[in-house]
């Protein structure tokens, strides 16, 4: 009954929170770059600034569900963020400040600046605020 008045995004926080194994929860920064792969993500979110897992998954050649595990493992080690805006969720570094994110995603992916209820809007689903 409860989940009826959840949104579709809490449900999934929720159910990842339940779902995923518990040694995540308790990976180093070091630990988590081990993984070639995942170091590689990070690396191109920590130039680029941002990405989102489809764009990820073209430019590693590797499978969606592969690509939002790496994600979820890099962001509970506090390497970066996340937040929905232009209906899409992008993973940030964690350097990136996120109004700065907002604006830098805005300008690249849709040409324009945001308004101020898309401004609103991102940092309400911001993972760094939760």
């Amino acid at each position: 009954m409860l989940y009826i008045l959840l949104t579709r995004e809490e449900i999934v926080k929720k159910l990842f929170a339940v779902i995923a194994p518990l040694y995540t929860r308790f990976v180093k920064p070091l630990e988590a770059l081990s993984n070639a792969r995942r170091r590689a993500i990070y690396d191109y979110i920590r130039e680029r600034g941002y990405s989102w897992p489809r764009e990820l998954e073209r430019v590693f050649n590797m499978a969606y569900g592969e690509v939002c595990w790496h994600l979820t493992v890099l962001e509970r080690v506090d390497l970066i963020y996340n937040f929905y805006a232009l209906k899409r969720r992008f993973y940030v570094n964690k350097g990136l400040p996120l109004d700065e994110a907002i604006i830098k995603i805005f300008r690249e992916q849709a040409g324009r600046e945001p308004s101020e209820e898309e401004v609103l809007k991102a940092r309400r689903s911001c993972s760094q605020l939760l």
